[in-house]
């Protein structure tokens, strides 16, 4: 489990008490902290004053579903990663799902180690991610992209060039 380690909290959110109890078990060995929610209603109420690492949600629950809470997130500025759980996959709740940037949607039963893989995949690229934006805002970043650039602006002037001499 050492390439989980620098995962801290995770929040789960499931209507269901049993699964959810499950989930958390399957998934402490692996985050500092797991967190659980029985609606979307309580699982917005817990991101509003904390960042997790990931979120883990059903989308079938009553009054807000899986979509509707991903998307209240995404309307809150949340970008965390959200693994969508589903029973019933649609084509068009899938879709939905991939617009709203969802790491991944599993069918429910969902293997355990199907779980903790899906995590670490989704973890491992939003890590990636984070380090692309973070080179891109250095100035050394900065710098890397004007000197690409020029060498491509002055690849397109000698091809105008070539061009104009035809």
């Amino acid at each position: 489990m050492a390439d989980f380690e620098r995962y801290v909290s995770i929040l789960i959110v499931d209507d269901e008490v049993d699964l959810s109890e499950i989930l958390v078990e399957a998934v402490t060995p692996v985050f500092k902290e797991v967190v659980a929610c029985y609606s979307g209603a309580e699982a917005l109420a817990a991101v509003s004053g904390r960042r997790f690492s990931m979120i883990v949600t059903d989308l079938a629950m009553p009054k807000m579903n899986g979509l509707e809470f991903i998307e209240q997130l995404r309307i809150l500025g949340i970008f965390t990663p959200v693994i969508l759980l589903t029973g019933a996959a649609t084509t068009t709740s899938a879709i939905l799902a991939l617009r709203l940037g969802v790491a991944d949607i599993l069918e429910k039963p969902v293997p355990m180690s199907m779980l903790i893989n899906s995590i670490k995949v989704s973890m491992d690229v939003e890590e990636r991610r984070s380090q692309i934006i973070l080179r891109e805002n250095s100035p050394e970043g900065n710098q890397d992209a004007l000197e690409f650039a020029k060498q491509h602006l002055g690849l397109i002037q000698v091809a105008n060039q070539k061009k104009r001499a035809i």
